[in-house]
């Protein structure tokens, strides 16, 4: 049994709230109810019953849930002790989509953290986000943090820090102006510009257009600023994941809710599998500087 089902199971068993723990869990809804399906099919027994939509545990799903806290504790005290040290000479790559306007937990708590492993500011490199995932694959950087949907790469070990909803971004005169939220088949044969190539960024979004047979057409663009000009034209969609107060300062541009808030999008730590104790190291210090949720 793979030990993150056991961690989503605490996580529910935590919350009684299917949503609230899959969100704070990093994945959706559905993948949680498949995590308790897992563990009750494979156990034979109910652990947590639904009554008119309150969740509580059966004992036997209490006791699985205090052997999982054990199991899990287990298992990150040895990851600890064998994890690396974070080296000075290590290279990092940071999305520049990453500014602080948009993720400042994220921001203040890397800055601290190049600060108190006196990481030569020589070895911090502020790249393109697709740049980042490419130097991470070439073994250019040991890690990145970058903005993605879950990547879903065997060669990549990710962890995600902080999430935002994806929204879409459009000029006031656009036809869909009225609508509160824009849905997946607003989308069909809409030229969109994003800042990543959608089938590796978007991945989620884009086979779930796919699968209802919904085209786009893409243009990838490296800057926000080269978006946000083609969105002002009046011609094109954007992909983003604006804050209202960001928003509000971009007329004639405006942001809408996409799918409910379906969609998210993570800062997420990256390395070559092959580097997984490094960056859970790293990711542990970050936390240690600011609270990401």
């Amino acid at each position: 049994m793979d030990i993150s089902v056991y961690y989503y199971y605490t996580k529910l068993c935590e919350e009684l709230n299917f949503t609230t723990a899959a969100e704070k869990s990093f994945i959706s809804r559905q993948a949680m109810q498949h995590a308790l399906k897992t563990l009750e099919s494979f156990y034979g027994m109910p652990l947590i019953v639904n009554n008119h939509n309150h969740l509580s545990l059966t004992p036997e799903g209490q006791t699985l849930y205090d052997n999982a806290i054990k199991l899990i504790t287990v298992k990150n005290e040895m990851d600890h002790s064998m994890e690396k040290e974070v080296s000075s000479d290590i290279k990092i790559a940071i999305s520049n989509s990453l500014i602080p306007f948009y993720a400042p937990e994220t921001m203040d708590a890397i800055g601290k953290f190049i600060d108190k492993n006196n990481i030569p500011s020589g070895n911090i490199h502020t790249v393109l986000n697709y740049e980042a995932l490419e130097g991470v694959l070439s073994k250019k950087y040991e890690c990145a943090l970058i903005i993605s949907m879950p990547l879903k790469n065997e060669k990549i070990h990710e962890i995600p820090l902080s999430s935002s909803s994806i929204t879409i971004l459009m000029n006031r005169q656009n036809p869909l102006i009225d609508k509160n939220s824009i849905e997946l088949s607003d989308l069909s044969n809409k030229k969109i510009t994003c800042w990543g190539d959608p089938k590796i960024f978007f991945s989620q979004l884009h086979s779930d257009m796919l699968s209802k047979g919904i085209t786009a057409n893409y243009e990838i663009v490296p800057q926000f600023y080269e978006a946000s000009t083609k969105i002002n034209s009046g011609d094109y969609l954007g992909f983003d994941r604006l804050p209202d107060e960001v928003a509000h300062y971009m007329d004639p541009l405006i942001n809408k809710k996409f799918c409910g808030n379906k969609y998210k999008v993570y800062c997420e730590l990256i390395s070559l599998t092959e580097n997984a104790p490094l960056i859970r190291s790293i990711a542990s210090k970050l936390t240690e500087h600011s609270v990401l949720n």
